[in-house]
């Protein structure tokens, strides 16, 4: 999805190690923007990345070799699909980019639902803001997931527990326990019964940040 081809390599499987070894020396983690499965993904996974960002052509092979070396997936699905279904009305419109969506969103989705089934953690990510999914907007991603198989708890998990687990911030973020930071929103219906829910800024009645309320409807 640039000009440029997707399987070109921006790094040797062993500038990526280099770079993979010395971020783990100094406790970070890694994740690499990655779309096809050979050799951009196999070689960040090969390498000890610790998770991939998009992995839009993922094949069984790279899949399974994911989840013995326990990499994680932001596949940022939002972008794709909005760039097929709303590229032309954004006042930026990249024909290019469109046609590239509409080809590539089938194998995006197989790609997901294959990480999914693998077992793979698969977290909500939404590559925004690149125009065409704008901030606040992440929690449409949720309805794809869902539509790919995940269960409504599955999805909220990816935008939450799975996320804080990604990052490597499941000791302060992702779930509601004593001693974590309370950041999380209250809304009036419920999306274990249907998701699209929380995708409506109307239906959120409370927002909470480190424990304040940021955002306070109810009352």
């Amino acid at each position: 999805l640039t000009r440029s081809k997707s399987w070109w390599r921006n790094y040797t499987l062993q500038e990526l190690e280099a770079l993979v070894d010395e971020a783990h020396a100094f406790g970070m983690r890694v994740s690499a923007h990655a779309y096809d499965a050979e050799p951009s993904v196999k070689n960040a996974v090969l390498a000890g990345v610790d998770n991939i960002d998009h992995g839009i052509y993922l094949n069984e092979e790279i899949v399974q070799l994911m989840k013995e070396r326990e990499t994680s997936l932001s596949p940022t699905l939002i972008t794709i699909k909005m760039m097929y279904e709303k590229g032309s009305e954004h006042p930026l419109r990249i024909p290019d980019y469109e046609e590239r969506a509409k080809e590539t969103w089938a194998l995006h989705k197989k790609s997901v639902q294959m990480a999914h089934e693998a077992g793979i953690k698969v977290g909500l990510s939404t590559d925004a803001n690149m125009g065409y999914d704008l901030m606040g907007n992440n929690a449409w991603e949720l309805e794809i997931l869902v539509d790919l198989g995940m269960s409504n708890m599955e999805a909220i998990m990816a935008a939450t527990s799975v996320n804080a687990e990604i990052m490597d911030l499941d000791n302060r973020l992702g779930t509601l326990e004593e001693g974590k930071l309370a950041d999380l929103i209250i809304v009036d219906l419920d999306p274990l019964k249907d998701i699209s829910v929380l995708t409506q800024h109307s239906n959120i009645k409370l927002v909470m940040l480190g424990g304040e309320p940021v955002i306070n409807k109810i009352g």
